[in-house]
């Protein structure tokens, strides 16, 4: 019962973790503090992200606009460029 609870426990701190980044938003119903999960654009995400923190490493958003350009994903228009 040990790893059970556990990976609930772990599971609900991922859950927390990308709500707090803005890549899902979760919603409460009854007893139940996570009853529906609404998952977000991740281009979006990633590009307000990027846009208003600076968070996301150089190397990272690097990487990750050739990957989105590689597989045709249109991103976010921004203000800069995108290469800060």
């Amino acid at each position: 019962m040990l790893a059970v609870t556990r990976a609930v426990r772990t599971w609900r701190e991922h859950i927390f973790a990308l709500s707090e980044l803005g890549f899902i938003k979760v919603a409460a119903a009854g007893n139940r503090e996570i009853a529906h999960i609404l998952l977000l654009n991740p281009l979006s995400v990633c590009a307000t992200l990027h846009q208003n923190t600076k968070e996301v490493p150089k190397e990272w958003w690097t990487a990750f606009v050739c990957r989105a350009s590689e597989i045709g994903a249109q991103l976010p228009s921004q203000t800069n460029s995108g290469d800060d």
